[in-house]
């Protein structure tokens, strides 16, 4: 190997490890502060967090002020949550990355009241920018969500989503909500 080898080694090396640093930032202010400035402050200023498939009810948001406005009331509806962060793969391309990582979450929904096991697929993109790498596209799927006591052998897609959605008003067909508690 050349000296260049080594260096381009290295740089890789640094990267990838500021890279899984700051994955493990911004999930440790989405569970131990909960602080929707400081969720938002892990991402690019045009960063966008987006909800996908079984998570999409949780929306898309593009900008840091938008990411925090996102996140704002999650510590009321989500008071407990710990990612626990697995699989990683990350793929460098000069100045900019993705990042792919499976994770599992013990977490509380509906304002505490419903503990949930919860499986979700990460792909990140990420961008360096001034020696920062920072998050410009997180996109996050729930693989699966269940009650704590049914558990994912019973019941591996129930009623209830990684992030439930902001309002809990009926369908136009007239369907309640599944993440709205029944009355009964």
């Amino acid at each position: 190997m050349t000296i260049t080898d080594h260096h381009a080694a290295l740089t890789e090396l640094v990267a990838r490890s500021a890279i899984s640093d700051r994955m493990s930032a911004y999930l440790d202010s989405c569970d131990v502060s909960k602080d929707a400035d400081e969720i938002a402050g892990h991402f690019t200023f045009d960063g966008i967090w987006e909800g996908v498939g079984r998570n999409v009810e949780f929306g898309r948001a593009q900008g840091t002020a938008a990411i925090a406005a996102l996140f704002a009331d999650v510590p009321q509806r989500q008071p407990f949550t710990v990612h626990y962060l697995t699989n990683p793969r990350i793929e460098i391309d000069g100045n900019v990355a993705v990042g792919r990582w499976l994770c599992f979450e013990p977490s509380t929904i509906r304002q505490g009241t419903m503990p949930v096991w919860i499986g979700l697929r990460y792909e990140v993109d990420f961008r360096e920018v001034q020696n920062s790498w920072l998050i410009a596209h997180l996109r996050c799927d729930t693989l699966f969500a269940t009650p704590y006591d049914i558990g994912w052998g019973k019941e591996m897609f129930t009623a209830v989503t990684a992030t439930e959605p902001r309002t809990s008003t009926p369908d136009p067909v007239g369907h309640q909500s599944p993440f709205t508690p029944s009355e009964d």
